[in-house]
């Protein structure tokens, strides 16, 4: 329950039980972490997402900077992607994770 980082990485594979196999948070534009940060983000940085006592998640979430259309951004591509969800909120700013700990969950 509470508060956890969720971003897109660059492979869909999600090998456990870390899930180091998706690679890093996907990031074509070769911009710095955090959502909070002045130049702009990783393409695959997300707003952190809430889960409630029984642990389930229900948000909606627009990722602006990540299309499915081909080119540079598309995540439609040989290697997929995958979204992976940590264990404490992203800080937004802080290199190169934002603070938001071990992945717990992968897809």
């Amino acid at each position: 329950p509470g508060p956890h980082g969720l971003h897109v990485h660059e492979i869909g594979e999600c090998k456990a039980p870390r899930f180091e196999s998706s690679g890093n948070h996907f990031n074509p534009d070769d911009k710095k972490h955090g959502l909070l940060n002045p130049k702009g983000a990783e393409n695959g940085d997300l707003p952190n997402v809430i889960a409630d006592g029984s642990g389930k998640i229900k948000e909606e979430i627009d990722a602006p900077h990540i299309t499915l259309e081909e080119g540079k951004t598309t995540i439609h591509r040989k290697d997929g992607a995958s979204i992976i969800i940590t264990e404490n909120p992203d800080d937004g700013m802080t290199q190169p994770t934002g603070k938001s700990g071990d992945r717990i969950a992968c897809g």
